[in-house]
This record gives structure tokens, sequence and C-alpha cells, in this order.
């Protein structure tokens, strides 16, 4: 969208392995189908990277969702998106 010309703001949602570990872990599933749910566990935690947020573009609004509420991350996100709107 960048390279056709929109404003867009990147937003990456961050937080310590550990607590991604502990989210994954904490899941719910479907119920009845352990296989499943774990299937599922280990193919999340197969996927946390500890470097992503290092290749992340230029201007990327780097946020901790393990430091902040959901509603604090909007908060911040909205401010950005007003800020950004105001030098138009």
């Amino acid at each position: 969208m960048a390279d056709a010309g929109e404003d867009v703001l990147h937003v990456f949602l961050g937080a310590d392995v550990d607590v991604l570990r502990e989210r994954i872990g904490a899941r719910g599933g479907i119920p009845d189908d352990p296989e499943a749910n774990q299937s599922r566990r280990e193919w999340a935690f197969s996927r946390v990277d500890a470097a992503a947020a290092a290749r992340q573009p230029s201007g990327t609004l780097m946020l901790r969702s393990d430091r902040f509420s959901p509603g604090e991350l909007a908060n911040e996100v909205l401010a950005v998106s007003a800020v950004r709107l105001a030098d138009y």
C-alpha cells in the first residue's frame, strides 16, 4: 500500500518470549480433542521468533503487548494515527 502512495502505519506488537509461550500454553482449544490442541500449540510455539522486532521496517510503531493493556495499546495507535493525520 505504501508503494501505491497510501499512508501506512505499521504496528508491531512485541512481547517477551516467555510471555508469548505462556499465552500460547493458556489458549483454549477444541473440547475433547487434546491431540489437536497440543498440535496447534506446538505449531504456535515453533513460530515464536525472538528476533522478529529487529526485522520490522523503518517507521514501525513498536509496542509491547506484555506491558500495556489492549485499551492502552489501542489508544497509542490512535494517538500516533491522529498525529500523522494532523500532518496532512
